[in-house]
């Protein structure tokens, strides 16, 4: 990474992705050149002079910029969606919230490149569900008791869960296919004295729900079981679907933007817009207690 000062306003002002290896200065003209660099190798580099805008050493780079959404930083919002003022329409975005979590409660979303609109001349886009630390594409399988557990195929990778009384009504259930990629997982909760984790129902074995009847489940394990051992303790199941379509809405004090664009012509960026709503279980320091 290079870092730009700035002698005007007495700052480091700017960051470029290019990593030269050594710079001259002749006149007013700025020179760069770095090791197996280039068409020539080890020529040099004539800056501000190039049409093709982030194209460095023959490599072309992404121009990224980063904002923040801090408006009214005690409450905790829903952030909605989000505009850009700019003269293209090849952005994408990654969004951030609650970056000071570790784990729990750290929130992040994707809008891919095209997933912007136009709208009034604006580039608009609703922003996407959390795809991490969602609780809203999980669903327990309720407080019924396994009954039994059986084979259903001979390759030993089926496996039918039978309970004492019907399950949750809403519990999705993924179509069978050839893949997994497509499947949903079906996981346990597991407890300790500090806290609770999903994982999964035989270690080392992730498995998929492929069926769901009225007090049944059936069950695709990755990879074959000698026997049902593991299988006699599983009265905490969850069923975890696609955090992208079920997941949670972005929420938190704060959101951190990332934008980037792949373009080798000059753009312009005025403003970034987002929308949000304050929680209704939020309170602000401008509330009454």
């Amino acid at each position: 990474m290079t870092i730009a000062f700035s002698d005007k306003y007495d700052i480091w002002t700017t960051r470029y992705s290019f990593e030269p290896t050594c710079y001259a200065h002749v006149r007013n003209t700025l020179l760069s050149s770095k090791e197996g660099g280039g068409e020539n190798g080890n020529g040099l580099y004539k800056h501000d002079s190039n049409e093709s805008r982030c194209d460095f050493y023959d490599n072309q780079e992404p121009c990224k910029l980063e904002v923040v959404s801090n408006q009214d930083p005690s409450a905790i919002k829903s952030f909605n969606s989000i505009s850009l003022e700019t003269n293209i329409s090849a952005w994408s975005a990654s969004v951030f919230s609650n970056d000071e979590y570790q784990d729990v409660n750290r929130q992040k979303s994707e809008i891919g490149a095209g997933e912007f609109v136009s709208r009034e001349g604006f580039q608009y886009a609703e922003i996407p569900v959390s795809l991490i630390n969602s609780s809203r594409n999980l669903f327990p399988v309720g407080n019924s008791t396994l009954l039994s557990s059986e084979f259903i195929d001979d390759g030993q990778r089926k496996v039918r869960l039978f309970f004492n009384s019907p399950i949750a009504p809403i519990l999705p259930s993924s179509p069978e296919s050839d893949g997994l990629e497509n499947l949903y997982p079906i996981k346990k909760l597991s407890s300790d004295s500090e806290s609770t984790s999903i994982v999964d129902i035989i270690d080392n074995n992730p498995s998929h729900c492929i069926g769901v009847g009225l007090k049944s489940i059936d069950i695709l394990f990755q990879t074959a079981l000698e026997d049902l051992t593991g299988l006699d303790d599983l009265t905490q199941l969850i069923v975890q679907s696609n955090a992208k379509l079920d997941g949670d809405k972005m929420r938190g004090p704060y959101a951190r933007i990332q934008l980037s664009t792949l373009t080798n012509k000059p753009l312009e960026l005025h403003a970034v817009n987002v929308d949000y709503s304050f929680s209704k279980l939020d309170s602000r320091l401008t509330q009454n207690s």
